[in-house]
């Protein structure tokens, strides 16, 4: 699979669940890094780590609900929380098998 076949439609979910999950908007670039090792996912996101603080939750709880509405996502197969509020995706292997 190509890393960055997917990113734009993921980075613009993401903004759309942080929107939804935290009521702040955030632009849709930069919002993904990709993943060095396979087990934490193809993609991964820091934001809520910065935005958390600026609403009133921890990141974790930020990342939780974001994490929930991105597991909605056709193109990915799995969104998991990770630590203090990194949020790990992974693509659908169906998604990149038919791109």
């Amino acid at each position: 699979m190509h890393p960055n076949l997917f990113r734009d439609a993921i980075e613009t979910a993401l903004a759309e669940a942080i929107l939804a999950a935290v009521g702040e908007s955030v632009p849709t670039t930069r919002l993904l890094r990709l993943s060095e090792n396979p087990d934490f996912g193809d993609y991964f996101t820091t934001t809520l780590l910065n935005l958390a603080p600026r609403v009133g939750k921890t990141p974790s709880e930020c990342a939780h609900t974001v994490a929930e509405y991105l597991c909605s996502q056709a193109c990915l197969s799995k969104a998991e929380r990770n630590g203090a509020g990194f949020i790990n995706l992974f693509v659908n292997p169906r998604c990149a098998a038919s791109a």
